[in-house]
């Protein structure tokens, strides 16, 4: 029942697209070979290894750029089968192809299905003297200098233009510039999560761009790779000579135009991807630049002077200096901490009557665009890898993190050192620098300093400024004004700044970050916190001391062995009555600074400054503390810690 059929298709042969009828008469046509009088008749056998004169279809089946470029601009509806079938063909017609490879050579291995190598264009070698020939960029650089991956790059281009439009890859027409391909293959990156290339431009903007516009944006930031101009004229030529059709012609013109964005761009997709971005500010250095790391890409910009809006007028910055007497000090701090290695120390509490102006102080930071607002939340947000409202380029210039209404201290503070990881909603993982940490209160703050001191990790990080007084009651503000008043200290702190800054960066990197280590340093000597409060561990064992004679006070609570002089007593389920003891006589922020210190508080209550551990009071092994006898003072705590430190051996 199964007769025979006319039909290709049934047949086992496939019909060529118009795509590939099209690229057909191109080939015939740069090869001398006779055009085929019956294009819509031409098909090709899917068992059968067939080839048309001098072109086989396996010369375009592993050139999806020219396949596609043609096929977009005759019948989109065929290219996505036609492709897969290409795809296929590919395998079955090796063999025959073997004969074309003088020809096909070029077509047989597409620089774009993976990283670009050497092996790429061995089946025709690109002059790569005659590819150097170009000048290598308006900065003068040494072509020495372009990278592997630019010289893989032109020779790609240079061989796709090449096989387009019949010419020889070295021909100095192209006008192939290394240095511009280097500078777009170093200088931007592709997100695979957004699809977009992101790149630096003029104004030290990180920009990203959709794929179809990147190329274009490419060449704004770094200029153009090929002579765009005459590969044009080169194309028309090229169309004049073969007298191709206007589909041919537009296929062709669209593929030589594209040639060198392809490559440059699907070289970025493979091998520039990155999904992290690392921000830096170099205070040394003239220009921005970009850095490809391993897995992120670290942006560098350079810094900028403070805009000085106009002179400022002595009176004015007198009369706030008197307010602020240590406004000189505080700005000091400011570049100090942006020029230091290690900002452990970098950390500044205001703690100033209401009113007394840490809004206006707050402004004048705030309008020279160095200090990022932030609060406790935001910050425990950011280590947690949560989004936050702070974008990165907040941060860009900063040279200050500011907690203002700050009531609560946490742990999140000590890892403010540094840097800090931002995760914001549609935006790449960031991450950032941070130099001076400030702190403005109008109380103190219960978890910070406590009524027995301040905790030693944060008297060994945080400086203190006590202010006093009311800025808006002074007589000269009433009189000019809060503009005019405001605008005398910006303009100040401005020119004060950047003289500061100019001075530092006259030292160079290392002298400024020994000289800004050492003035860091010197200013929390003067102004730490244990400048005006004890510390916390000075007064454990005074707190210690009330613990044990509270512990006395209620004898169901303690084990007792013996009797009379020689009695001992031990503490069992020490860590709850502990408990029992802070949340009675603390309030609830004091009393986590000192469930903080529990193995240190057992240790000054314990005999043998082991605090809680394994110990046989009555023969039984329990758990507890051998207690101090009663009567014991702070000192004398103190003095049994000092004579008998723990051990290593010590459990909690």
């Amino acid at each position: 029942m199964h007769g025979k059929t006319d039909n290709p298709a049934a047949a086992g042969e496939r019909t060529l697209s118009p795509g590939e009828r099209a690229l057909k008469a191109i080939r015939d046509s740069q090869r001398g070979a006779p055009a085929d009088s019956n294009p819509q008749k031409s098909n090709v056998s899917s068992r059968d290894d067939e080839s048309f004169g001098s072109w086989s279809l396996r010369e375009d089946a592993v050139r999806p750029d020219i396949g596609a470029a043609l096929e977009s601009n005759v019948v989109v509806t065929q290219a996505a089968a036609d492709a897969e079938w290409a795809r296929g063909k590919v395998e079955e017609v090796t063999a025959a192809a073997a004969e074309h490879d003088a020809l096909a050579g070029p077509l047989q291995d597409d620089p774009l299905a993976g990283p670009l190598t050497d092996e790429d264009l061995a089946d025709e070698p690109v002059d790569a003297q005659a590819l150097t020939r170009q000048e290598p960029g308006a900065d003068g650089s040494a072509l020495e200098s372009v990278g592997q991956p630019a010289r893989d790059i032109a020779k790609a281009i240079a061989s796709r233009l090449a096989e387009a439009i019949g010419i020889d890859p070295s021909d100095e027409r192209l006008g192939i510039n290394l240095a511009m391909i280097d500078g777009m293959v170093n200088g931007s990156f592709w997100s695979g999560s957004k699809s977009k290339v992101f790149l630096l431009n003029e104004f030290q903007n990180l920009n990203q761009f959709l794929g179809g516009d990147a190329y274009k944006f490419l060449v704004r930031a770094f200029g153009e790779p090929v002579d765009a101009k005459a590969i044009a004229e080169m194309t028309e030529q090229f169309i004049a000579d073969r007298d191709l059709t206007k589909p041919q012609a537009k296929a062709l013109r669209d593929l030589t135009a594209g040639a060198a964005g392809t490559v440059i761009v699907d070289h970025l997709k493979y091998c520039n991807q990155r999904e992290s971005v690392e921000w830096r500010c170099d205070m040394f250095a003239d220009d921005a630049r970009m850095r490809l790391l391993e897995d992120k890409a670290r942006i560098v910009l350079a810094h900028k002077p403070f805009e000085v809006r106009g002179r400022y007028e002595p009176e004015i910055v007198d009369d706030y200096k008197q307010h602020f007497t240590r406004f000189d000090e505080f700005l000091q701090f400011l570049v100090q901490s942006r020029f230091a290695l290690d900002r452990k120390k970098c950390y500044l509490w205001i703690l100033a009557d209401s009113d007394w102006g840490k809004g206006f102080l707050l402004g004048v930071l705030g309008e020279m665009g160095l200090a990022v607002s932030t609060s406790m939340t935001e910050i425990e947000a950011m280590f947690d890898g949560r989004p936050v409202g702070r974008a990165p380029e907040e941060f860009k210039r900063a040279f200050a993190l500011v907690v203002d209404e700050f009531k609560t201290v946490k742990s999140e503070l000590k890892q403010l050192q540094s840097k800090i990881t931002l995760s914001p909603k549609n935006q790449l993982t960031s991450e950032v620098e941070v130099f001076a940490k400030l702190f403005l209160s109008a109380e103190s703050v219960a978890s910070l300093v406590t009524s027995h001191g301040v905790e030693d990790q944060f008297a060994n990080r945080m400086s203190v400024f006590q202010e006093i007084g009311t800025l808006v009651q002074r007589p000269l503000y009433l009189e000019v004004g809060n503009p005019r008043y405001f605008a005398s200290v910006l303009n100040y702190a401005a020119d004060t700044m950047n003289r500061m800054v100019a001075e530092m960066q006259s030292l160079g990197l290392e002298g400024a970050q020994t000289g800004a280590e050492r003035w860091i340093n010197g200013f929390i000597s003067r102004y730490g916190l244990d400048t005006l409060h004890d510390r916390f561990s000075d007064s454990l064992p005074d707190v210690a001391a009330d613990v044990l004679s509270w512990l006395y006070a209620q004898p169901h609570l303690l084990s007792q062995e013996g009797s009379g002089e020689h009695s001992k007593y031990y503490l069992p389920s020490a860590n709850k009555v502990l408990d029992t003891y802070l949340n009675e006589h603390f309030d609830v922020s004091e009393v986590q600074t000192y469930r903080r210190r529990k193995p240190e508080i057992l240790r000054l209550l314990s005999t043998d400054g082991k605090g809680l551990i394994t110990r046989k009071p009555n023969g039984k092994h329990t758990k507890c503390v051998a207690l101090m006898r009663p009567g014991c003072s702070g000192e004398d705590l103190a003095a049994r810690r000092d004579a008998s430190p723990a051990d290593d051996s010590e459990e909690f």
